[in-house]
């Protein structure tokens, strides 16, 4: 099973658990429990997304690209960021938390494209 964070598990844990008992048939009761989590996860400020198919190389339209960066004896490995105007290169954790603040800017403004 997958390591999360305690506060995460917590949060769920108290929406399911504030279901109360329910006879209708497993599978009504199950979303019913699901649509509760997901509650939990978007109140907390926690984003669910769609990740595109695995490649070594995503396309942005309009944007740039993005790689898997292996570092090939360079100082860093981790995602590159190109033809943005200037090339990129962070390590993971940057990666992510650039990403994290990419879907709060989303968040923030309210809307998408879709």
């Amino acid at each position: 099973m997958a390591e999360y964070p305690p506060e995460l598990v917590d949060t769920i844990a108290e929406a399911l658990d504030a279901i109360p008992a329910d006879l209708r048939p497993s599978t009504l009761v199950n979303r019913d429990r699901a649509r509760a989590a997901l509650d939990a996860i978007t109140a907390g400020r926690r984003a669910i997304v769609e990740l595109p198919e695995a490649a070594d190389e995503w396309r942005v339209p309009d944007v740039g690209n993005v790689a898997v960066y292996d570092g090939a004896g360079q100082r860093i490995s981790g995602v590159r960021i190109t033809n943005i105007g200037f090339d990129l290169t962070v390590a993971p954790s940057e990666a992510c938390a650039l990403s994290a603040a990419l879907l709060a800017a989303v968040a923030e403004r309210g809307e998408t494209d879709q």
